[in-house]
């Protein structure tokens, strides 16, 4: 599974750098929120909070191509949707969610760049 699908993105902006330059800047200005959300509601062991935090976050990773971060919302969406709050199982699909958005970080980087 793709890190970022660099395609889809491009795709989706019609090749527009500046508009994608401004979906990007979106996205990472309100990702660290939903995910520190999701991050407090598994502390919590807060079922209801982890499956909409992580539905809301899915969504975002989810339009901008992050294939990998949003199969793991979706997990951690799963798990806070059937109410399996178990600290292992939250806090293994957490740590999944956590390493999968920082590899995005360069990956969105890179694309940011002119001439990738």
């Amino acid at each position: 599974m793709k890190v970022l699908d660099r395609t889809f993105l491009l795709d989706n902006v019609d090749g527009d750098r500046e508009l994608l330059a401004e979906i990007v800047e979106t996205f990472r200005s309100t990702a660290p929120g939903m995910l520190e959300g999701v991050r407090r509601a598994t502390l919590a062991a807060d079922a209801d909070s982890i499956h909409h935090g992580a539905h809301q976050l899915k969504g975002a990773l989810s339009a901008i191509g992050a294939q990998a971060a949003s199969a793991a919302a979706a997990t951690l969406e799963g798990l806070g949707r059937r109410g399996e709050v178990g600290a292992a199982t939250v806090t293994t699909a957490l740590d999944t969610l956590e390493r999968e958005m920082a590899r995005l970080g360069p990956e969105l980087d890179a694309l940011l760049t002119p001439g990738a």
